[in-house]
């Protein structure tokens, strides 16, 4: 952080609020972590005892102080508790019997639905509505851990952010007193993390490191300011941000990844804060339009994108008001044998229209509900490109849409024809998360671009058709990748996964050119990748496969072995070895072990296959015959000390 904006944010915070601290003996994260059974092991003991009652349900775990309780959440309000049981006593030290069917060998065997948060598992107390209020009020002004400290300063900021949210949602704004909550809860989550990061800068959370925890609460703060009107106010937040350099890289090249006036959908922290704050504070790429899909569940976001600048506004069919009621964010298939395919447009328009056909009734829970439904997943998207006209047809191939698919359905369909659509390639690597729509979508970067052009995938996990001209004068000029090797940057795991989304589209690229037989462009991608984050900096991972390949295939073997070479020393340094250097042997392989272990055995198979089936004739290099080859006396033994390889 700069040393005016430290200052700026000091005076800020401590002209609001003092984060205060008893002096005396600092409470651990590990006393208190370590006095319940971890959640995995909860729900394992609970599956194992226990079948649900309705396996149709959703159930919680939830971790409180009187220990982990298991909830029965009402259908479509995933806020409303149906009835609790404490399964294992913090008291007591056991698990308790609960009022739930026993697994028996006899009865077919059911498990409860249940998903554990990431935080879920490293949190004190979590998963239920008033985690954060508990956590404050056992753990403020006391002199913490930094595992605590980082726990604390998210408690703030969930009360800060759960308010907002609740009273956005119900009147679309903030009185004087919930205004001066959010930014007391605010100001105090800011100062934790601020405390954190001057005592220990490279605390890692679940986003990346402190640094960058703290500049990602700073830019929602920001957001939720806007949100509520409070214009001065969200400035203020903004200029706290204090984004790794590599990150806003990454927030520039992926908006340079997106055409001029494009539509770009990203899903999480990492991937939009970033974006949002390059183009709010640097200015840069304002043309973009960045949504982002999770945020689009809560209507209040939606009304947000409707209210924007009329230059970048967004056409749309539906509205806030087609959302009010919780029961209709939920759309269930039910076909209508006339509807055997819709126009994408049409679709909407029938979920916009009052009609009986669109209502279901159920009954749940003792109550009945008019649930919302959607009457064909076969979708036609008709596309107008210049005098090119064309259209793409695609499956929803789920029987539940939530409200985010509806309204990405309908931007997309009423925007298409206006502005070129995108989805970052961050988002993830199933077809669901880019609304079944992966056979249309074309790489050109950091982003995907909607196209109307079928293909499948030619490997496996490839993610969308490459658009190689495209990538490649983005990839070459456009993308800035000189702050991957600042110091502060590869120290942030954030950082690590954006290098992996690059390590994937330059070692595709790569490779897609020399099998062109571009070999001269194949280089010039891979030795850029390779310049900027070199394996010194970041471990080696299944997407540098590719840059050896292109080396091999555009004909520079002793490039590809002496990267190959070095990434096996950095793989088999992460395993036990005896003081002479042999590796010692490994009982009882752990999940990374094994995965190390199976990248290797792919690394050298990549070798074999270019040196020792092609049959390299290079003078320069000695080729004897494979199985005396020292990478593969070192896969052997690798074998010989592993019970299994995943």
């Amino acid at each position: 952080m700069t040393a005016l904006k430290r200052i700026v944010l000091s005076v800020w915070i401590i002209s609001s609020i003092a984060l205060g601290e008893v002096d005396g003996q600092i409470l651990k994260y590990n006393d208190y972590h370590e006095a319940l059974p971890k959640a995995q092991e909860v729900l394992d003991q609970l599956n194992a005892t226990y079948s649900p009652d309705n396996p149709a349900r959703a159930y919680k775990l939830v971790r409180k102080k009187e220990g982990w309780s298991l909830l029965k959440i009402a259908y479509f309000t995933t806020d409303s508790v149906l009835e609790e049981q404490l399964f294992y006593s913090a008291k007591k030290g056991k698990y308790l019997n609960l009022d739930f069917p026993k697994a028996t060998e006899v009865n077919v065997k059911q498990t409860f639905r249940v998903s554990l948060d990431r935080f879920l598992k490293k949190g004190i107390y979590y998963g239920y509505p008033g985690w954060a209020a508990d956590m404050v009020e056992e753990f403020e002004e006391q002199s913490l851990d930094d595992s605590l400290l980082y726990l604390l300063g998210r408690a703030y900021d969930a009360l800060a952010s759960q308010l907002v949210r609740k009273s956005l949602n119900k009147r679309g704004q903030l009185n004087a007193d919930e205004l001066a909550s959010f930014k007391h809860n605010a100001q105090l989550c800011l100062a934790s993390f601020q405390k954190l990061q001057d005592r220990n800068p490279n605390f890692h959370t679940l986003v990346g490191n402190i640094r960058t925890k703290q500049s990602g609460s700073c830019a929602n703060f920001w957001f939720l300011s806007k949100l509520a009107g409070q214009n001065s106010l969200a400035n203020q937040f903004l200029q706290q941000c204090d984004f790794n350099p590599a990150l806003l890289s990454f927030g520039k090249n992926l908006l340079r990844s997106v055409a001029k006036d494009g539509i770009l959908f990203t899903n999480g922290d990492n991937d939009t804060y970033p974006a949002w704050y390059c183009q709010e504070v640097l200015g840069f790429r304002k043309d973009v339009s960045v949504i982002n899909l999770s945020l689009l569940n809560a209507p209040f976001y939606f009304n947000y994108l409707l209210k924007q600048d009329p230059n970048q506004k967004l056409l749309c069919q539906l509205k806030a008001s087609h959302f009010t009621n919780p029961v209709w964010q939920v759309s269930y298939f039910r076909q209508d044998p006339q509807l055997p395919t819709m126009l994408a447009s049409d679709f909407i328009d029938w979920r916009t229209k009052e009609s009986p056909r669109k209502l279901s009734s159920m009954s749940i829970d003792g109550r009945e509900f008019k649930v919302m439904s959607f009457p064909s997943q076969n979708l036609v998207l008709p596309i107008v490109e210049g005098d090119k006209r064309d259209s793409l047809q695609w499956k929803l191939n789920t029987s539940v849409l939530s409200q985010s698919n509806l309204i990405c359905i309908d931007i997309i369909s009423c925007n298409k024809e206006r502005r070129p659509i995108y989805f970052a390639h961050s988002i993830g690597s199933r077809n669901e998360d880019f609304l079944w729509l992966m056979d249309y979508l074309e790489s050109e970067g950091l982003a995907l671009r909607l196209s109307p052009n079928f293909h499948k995938p030619n490997v496996s996990g490839e993610v969308g058709k490459l658009a190689i001209d495209v990538c490649f004068k983005n990839l070459s000029e456009a993308f800035n990748l000189k702050t991957l090797k600042d110091e502060e940057s590869h120290q942030d795991s954030s950082v690590y996964r954006y290098v992996m989304n690059l390590l994937y589209i330059y070692g595709r690229l790569g490779l897609a050119l020399a099998k062109e037989g571009r070999f001269e462009e194949a280089l010039k991608i891979v030795d850029l990748i390779n310049e900027n984050s070199p394996p010194q900096l970041y471990p080696p991972n299944y997407f540098s496969l590719k840059i050896i390949e292109t080396y091999y295939v555009a004909q520079k073997p002793l490039q590809a072995r002496h990267m190959a070479e070095s990434l096996a020393q950095e793989i088999l340094g992460k395993f036990p070895h005896s003081k002479d250097g042999k590796l010692l042997p490994i009982s009882d392989p752990n999940r990374r072990e094994q995965s190390q272990a199976y990248f290797f055995k792919l690394l050298v198979e990549l070798v074999k296959l270019y040196e020792y089936q092609d049959g390299y004739e290079d003078q320069e290099y000695d080729l004897n015959a494979f199985e005396k080859d020292a990478l593969s006396v070192q896969l052997q033994e690798l074998n010989s000390k592993m019970k299994r390889l995943n």
